[in-house]
């Protein structure tokens, strides 16, 4: 069996509890035909970004088993649309990065339930940011028109 797919079935079962061929060309929404070409040629570039989607694993750890295994906090901001400014800040806080990973370990359903209360909360980092910024420009206009420093 290709090295990809050993790692990829790893993964299914470690982070999903899925194990087979049909039931992970069930959770990628591919034909089990393909999965079955996959560990005789190995996988797709589409077929392990399908699977960081799907899974929550990171496609370069598939690939070339390189890094960690659970995909990282950038892949999963990318899958709940936010942005690169909003990843940076994030990624100063470790409690959301917990939050994320473990994201990765959920079913949809609890991911949907979950995705609400983390746009929240980095929503409510943006503001603090922001609410930092403002401040600190206020002081140095301040400080401008009155000549201090």
């Amino acid at each position: 069996m290709n090295k990809q797919m050993e790692r990829l079935y790893e993964a299914a079962k470690k982070l999903k509890g899925i194990t087979g061929q049909s039931k992970l060309a069930l959770t990628l929404n591919i034909s089990p035909q393909t999965v079955n070409n996959w560990e005789a040629r190995g996988i797709s570039k589409r077929g392990m970004l399908d699977a960081q989607r799907g899974i929550g694993c990171s496609a370069i750890w598939i690939d070339t088993g390189d890094g960690d295994m659970v995909v990282g906090i950038a892949e999963n901001c990318r899958d709940f649309k936010i942005s690169t400014k909003q990843t940076e800040l994030i990624d100063e806080n470790i409690d959301v990065k917990i939050i994320t990973r473990l994201l990765s370990l959920l079913s949809d359903a609890a991911k949907k339930e979950i995705r609400i209360h983390v746009e929240e909360l980095v929503k409510r980092l943006l503001y603090e940011h922001e609410l930092t910024t403002d401040n600190k420009k206020d002081h140095l206009n301040f400080d401008r028109q009155t000549g201090t420093k």
